[in-house]
């Protein structure tokens, strides 16, 4: 009878145990924190840790604005390429070396919510070689301000020159916001290049004539791994504009922006993003006009997705490549996009292979105005990096300039997102906790020029007595508002215009002996 009841519980421990080996704890997520942009999540018991990465110099001093919906179910933490944990001193580290670092949310509660994350990295001001100091560029006094005999000036009146303050004045090349400046393109040249991360961005530049057609192409040298570079191409004016962008028409994972035709003479910029590590080749042709080009394929067909078809009038999805024809005799199809205002979309369509339709697109607002018209006969019809100014369905014509009609494919994507709009304050800091007596406690958010914000500062049940003072600290590290007693009560409120883009802190303490739970709320005004 006792020899029945042991199997039986080592049977259940047996069974206990192989539970807990079958569900193993999720691996975090990662993904990229760019430098400056806002990054809204929501994170849930299923997923608890989340990891988002990004590449800086050894050195460089980081702020990592973190705002969580629910301060007490949240831990932050940022990690060294090492593994290593580096401790935060308001929001700011100082990196020990080069590398990817991962900044870590991890949920230690037993409930979903969202929290908002944004680092910010000191500038990077890029120089061009062709920018290097000479001897010509130190400015010297001109003859006519050379002091007279009859001066009474003084030698420490003589105005000194040094070249220590010329690169002050020196704007950030347009390259400069796209990556790492690689070099010049040779014409008709192979130029080979590898990534080192995902992460990488490299940027080339070369000189373009108006009139004449571009064509570019970005091949995988390692395609024949499991995890190959995959690289995008995007083309850029002299002002920074984008002309035309490509992931994969080349074929397999190669990208191929193909008779761009250059609108005016002077230099160009090539953008190359790889998706992963490893090497590629880079190659510029250009011709006088377009399908002439000789390292063009013939099959300019995008990307190895099967079309969807949709019928006319239909609402397109993001990111969702669409199969559609425009019939004989100069007809059209359209199609409607959805966007808010302040979105930035890219629009992409090309003709299948054999297809007679010389290609044009026509993007009207929700009120019918034509926004603007692209046409290609070369086969692809880009629009590039457009804004929209206010929300609701975008009609999307897609022509043919000529008789015979055909078939294409179609996809959109968004660029970038627009703010969601709330018509009430949004709270972007909300805490509670101790307030013990002669000491501060620090509340760091991200804030943008032209907002403002209403601050309050609340004592909880239980807290008699407690007299919180309130302030709020800008980037430059200036008091712009105080807050103490208000309508009556202990509890300060005050709103405040912020004036910056940047870090701010709240900065709150009790006044004299006083002490206590209270709560900090901060909230964004529409």
């Amino acid at each position: 009878m006792m020899a029945s009841a042991r199997s039986a519980a080592l049977l259940l421990l047996i069974f206990l145990l192989a539970a807990c080996v079958a569900t193993p704890t999720p691996p975090p997520s990662s993904r990229l924190l760019t430098p400056g942009r806002a990054i809204r999540e929501r994170i849930a018991p299923g997923a608890p840790i989340q990891d988002w990465q990004f590449i800086a110099r050894a050195g460089e001093e980081v702020t990592i604005g973190f705002l969580p919906a629910d301060a007490a179910a949240l831990r932050l933490e940022l990690r060294a390429p090492d593994g290593t944990i580096l401790p935060l001193d308001r929001s700011r580290a100082s990196l020990p070396s080069d590398g990817v670092y991962a900044v870590r949310v991890r949920l230690v509660g037993q409930a979903e919510t969202a929290y908002e994350l944004r680092l910010i990295l000191p500038e990077r001001p890029t120089v061009p070689p062709s920018l290097t100091p000479t001897a010509s560029a130190t400015p010297t006094p001109p003859p006519t301000a050379t002091p007279i005999p009859s001066a009474t000036l003084t030698p420490t009146s003589t105005p000194t020159f040094t070249p220590i303050s010329t690169p002050t004045l020196t704007p950030s090349p347009v390259h400069a916001a796209l990556g790492a400046l690689l070099g010049r393109i040779i014409l008709g040249a192979p130029h080979d290049a590898e990534f080192l991360s995902p992460f990488d961005r490299h940027v080339f530049q070369f000189s373009g004539s108006a009139g004449r057609y571009a064509t570019l192409r970005a091949a995988a040298l390692n395609a024949a791994e499991a995890l190959p570079v995959d690289p995008r191409l995007t083309l850029y004016d002299a002002l920074g504009n984008a002309l035309a962008t490509d992931d994969d028409s080349g074929g397999g994972v190669d990208a191929l922006i193909r008779d761009v035709r250059l609108p005016r003479d002077g230099e160009y910029y090539v953008q190359v993003i790889g998706g992963g590590a490893g090497a590629y080749r880079l190659t510029l042709t250009f011709a006088d006009a377009p399908g002439s080009a000789p390292t063009v394929p013939a099959d300019t067909s995008s990307v190895t997705a099967t079309p969807f078809p949709v019928r006319a009038d239909a609402r397109l999805r993001e990111d969702t490549l669409i199969a559609g024809s425009v019939a004989p005799g100069g007809l059209f199809s359209r199609f409607f996009i959805p966007a808010e205002a302040g979105d930035v979309l890219t629009i992409e369509a090309r003709t299948t292979r054999g297809s007679p339709l010389r290609l044009a697109l026509e993007l009207y607002t929700p009120a019918g105005e034509l926004m603007t018209r692209i046409s290609a006969d070369s086969g692809a019809a880009i629009i590039p990096g457009i804004g929209v100014i206010e929300t609701g369905l975008y009609p999307l014509f897609v022509t043919d300039t000529g008789e015979s009609g055909g078939a294409f494919t179609l996809i959109w994507r968004y660029e970038s997102r627009a703010r969601t709009a709330t018509p009430s304050p949004q709270t972007i800091l909300s805490a509670a906790d101790p307030l013990p007596a002669r000491a501060y406690l620090y509340y760091p958010f991200q804030g943008e020029a032209g907002q403002r914000v209403r601050v309050r500062v609340e004592a909880l049940p239980g807290a008699t007595g407690l007299d919180p003072v309130a302030a709020l600290i800008d980037p430059t590290g200036a008091v712009i508002a105080e807050g103490d007693d208000f309508a009556g009560t202990l509890n300060p409120l005050f709103e405040a215009a912020l004036m910056l883009h940047g870090t701010y802190v709240l900065r709150v303490n009790a006044y004299g002996e006083s002490a206590g739970d209270a709560r900090v709320i901060v909230e964004l005004l529409p």
